[in-house]
């Protein structure tokens, strides 16, 4: 599909497509979900990635999208969404209840990925970590992360969530040499951005979110996921070559890689036993369509 489409070009591309019955279509967010889940489409299916609009709003995008599409019964049948829950899993704000629109299991698809045992055989074969190792990096990225999401959180209940690239630094910033978070700093960048009112609010939110006691990995954002873990192995002098270059673009090269990887190393296997592969595998059954991949059938298949 070109590139640049209009929010009217992208709609219309959907509709094209949903006009052959050979094919089918995984509407997603962005080019890296476009590049995770062709690993697990059907052969029969395209992956359209509403980045192609270049617009903040890619969420907004594929929901609107899904839901023009579904005003045709015959079209509907062959295209269904993807998209990140982000806070939806503890907000007021409900889920949809669009039936071809599916949410991942966690915050996002990167929490889903770095959560599962893909971490651990990537960690394990490509920083020849032990097991205790990687499971203290992976539990203590997950508390920072968690912890930083709580402001996130409180930001988006205060509608300031478009403003977060303004308001705060990158979540690698806020990380001491001991591996805390530094919530003084964090509350120091917010009062400067938007004031001492502002703040207090923030806190407010911020305690009341933490009483209700939210699972870590529905506040956790996994590209900051991501960013806590190559920090981590920076500070704590991993060896890997290349890894603790001074210059900042083979920095950013490095960082990129790292996260490539653990997203390459979240196969089949991994991906099969969550609740988003399971309810869309359940629903292509029920219309005789396919999106996903079953692997439990071609397992069956190839071993008979």
């Amino acid at each position: 599909m070109q590139k640049c489409l209009t929010e009217f070009e992208y709609v219309n591309e959907i509709r094209l497509v949903a006009c052959n019955p050979k094919l089918s279509q995984i509407l997603v967010e962005g080019e890296k979900d476009c590049n995770l889940f062709k690993k697990f489409k059907h052969y029969t299916a395209n992956i359209i990635p509403a980045e192609l609009i270049k617009k903040k709003n890619n969420k907004g995008l594929v929901i609107n999208a899904i839901r023009e599409i579904n005003k045709d019964e015959i079209k509907k049948r062959r295209v269904i969404a993807i998209i990140d829950s982000d806070f939806n899993l503890i907000t007021s704000k409900k889920r949809t209840d669009i039936q071809n629109l599916f949410y991942t299991d966690y915050h996002d698809i990167d929490t889903q990925v770095f959560y599962s045992q893909a971490f651990e055989s990537y960690m394990e074969v490509f920083f020849n970590l032990n097991d205790l190792t990687i499971k203290e990096l992976k539990t203590r990225c997950i508390e920072i992360a968690s912890e930083f999401g709580y402001y996130l959180l409180a930001l988006h209940d205060l509608e300031c969530f478009d403003e977060i690239d303004n308001i705060l630094k990158p979540i690698d910033e806020y990380i001491s040499k001991d591996s805390t978070l530094q919530r003084e700093m964090i509350e120091r960048d917010i009062e400067k951005k938007k004031g001492s009112s502002f703040i207090t609010q923030v806190k407010g939110i911020k305690d009341r979110r933490r009483k209700e006691g939210h699972q870590r990995l529905h506040l956790a954002n996994g590209h900051d996921l991501f960013k806590i873990l190559y920090k981590l192995i920076i500070e704590r002098g991993i060896k890997k070559k290349g890894l603790h270059d001074r210059d900042p673009s083979r920095k950013t090269f490095y960082f990129e890689k790292l996260e490539r990887g653990l997203r390459n190393a979240y196969d089949s296997m991994y991906f099969s036993v969550s609740t988003l592969y399971n309810s869309i595998i359940d629903y292509q059954k029920r219309l005789d369509v396919k999106f996903l991949t079953n692997f439990a059938e071609l397992f069956t298949k190839n071993s008979g």
